[in-house]
């Protein structure tokens, strides 16, 4: 694209809403007067994702997102619960698949088989020895969501979506998947902060032309920790994000310990994380009568709490290094509770402690050294103990009783 005329699309899409704002939205709420008062946020499912919005379920390589997503799909046509939280507006789904699309008929397949037949209690839908039809529909491409056309033609495969599940099912069309991000946004550079602005309002634009909520397949970069790949206007943009997270096993080629959280929510509480499994599950065979599997997430798994060790203070490891040289160069045998165990003097690890922390702190005065090996001491409750034979203080790596 030529600079002026890039330069002409970006003012485009930072500019103002194409449709006016109501103006009741631009109203002032003044304090205890009706005008204060709203209706609560409507959620598709709540406290999980609002009725009108944008998304990203970003993460990292394989920890399928993709299925999570269909996952998803399956609670809101079906009304089960997503994430522990209860769909609030059932309904139906249009998936843009700009990747993976050949591989959708197999995972609804599988979803439908394994949990939302077995799980869902809707006998319109799933009827006994009949083909079950839900209220969902995928187009195996997207236009690029860069270009500002791309919104009246997504909006009008929406609204062939809506009429076609209103018709058949009596439902609206209440979510948008993309699938993914990258293959459908068209951009030079995910980098560039004016291009990432314009996909993220033309999605925005999308959700109020629809009244859906919009959900966009993403990943994350080599940093983790920085979140979702590309520009900080992605997730600055975005209503809600979920991230997919996983430790990978090169050796076994696989990802361990799977989970879902809950990185930005505007509406909610966030920061919670849901593990789960991405179940193998047999689907028959295929035309050359080879074994067919497909994947199905599985929320019902408990893990232990991840506890993240606490980070060692600079008194902490100065007084690890105090007891390693004072054991060694001072040990003794001192008699506790009947049998004979290693310890030191307590005056030998002050003086080794007082010496390595001037190394660290020439101007510290007594009263600060001391003061910080309490503190040091203090956090190593549950591995030394403490005690004084024939008047000497001692101090020794814990059996657990005390004198």
């Amino acid at each position: 694209m030529a600079n002026k005329a890039w330069s002409s699309e970006v003012d485009r899409a930072l500019c103002a809403a194409k449709e006016p704002v109501p103006m009741s939205e631009e109203q002032a709420r003044r304090h205890g007067t009706d005008t204060w008062k709203d209706k609560p946020i409507p959620w598709l499912v709540r406290e999980r994702i609002p009725e009108v919005g944008v998304g990203l379920l970003s993460g990292q390589f394989s920890t399928f997102k993709s299925f999570v997503l269909l996952d998803l799909a399956g609670s809101v046509m079906t009304g089960l619960f997503f994430l522990k939280a209860p769909t609030k507006r059932r309904g139906g789904v249009l998936i843009f698949a700009a990747e993976g699309a050949y591989d959708i008929p197999t995972r609804m397949e599988a979803l439908i088989k394994h949990r939302l037949a077995k799980e869902a209690d809707d006998p319109d839908l799933f009827k006994p020895n009949q083909p079950t039809r839900l209220p969902f529909s995928y187009i195996p491409r997207c236009r690029p969501l860069l270009n500002p056309r791309t919104v009246d033609w997504m909006v009008a495969k929406a609204r062939e979506a809506q009429d076609y599940f209103q018709s058949e099912f009596g439902f609206d069309l209440v979510l948008i998947g993309i699938d993914t991000m990258s293959a459908a946004a068209g951009w030079d550079n995910e980098n560039d902060s004016a291009q990432v602005q314009v996909v993220m309002n033309h999605l925005a634009d999308i959700s109020k032309a629809t009244g859906t909520f919009v959900l966009a397949v993403d990943h994350f970069g080599k940093d983790i920790s920085a979140g979702t790949r590309g520009s900080v206007v992605k997730e600055a943009s975005a209503d809600v994000i979920f991230a997919t997270l996983g430790d990978r096993d090169e050796e076994a080629n696989a990802v361990l310990d799977l989970r879902l959280k809950v990185r930005k929510e505007r509406s909610a509480p966030e920061g919670t994380i849901y593990p789960f499994e991405a179940l193998t599950v047999d689907m028959g065979r295929d035309a050359d009568y080879m074994p067919l599997t497909s994947r199905v997430i599985d929320w019902n798994v408990k893990r232990l709490v991840r506890v993240k060790p606490e980070k060692k203070s600079p008194a902490q490891i100065i007084l690890d290094e105090a007891i390693a040289q004072t054991f060694e160069a001072k040990e003794v045998q001192i008699a506790v509770n009947g049998s004979n165990i290693r310890a030191i003097r307590e005056d030998d690890l002050r003086a080794a402690f007082k010496e390595l922390y001037l190394q660290h702190k020439p101007d510290a005065n007594r009263s600060a050294i001391d003061a910080a090996r309490y503190r040091a001491l203090g956090k190593m409750e549950d591995v030394i103990r403490q005690g004084t034979v024939d008047g000497v203080p001692y101090l020794w790596f814990a059996p657990p009783k005390a004198f």
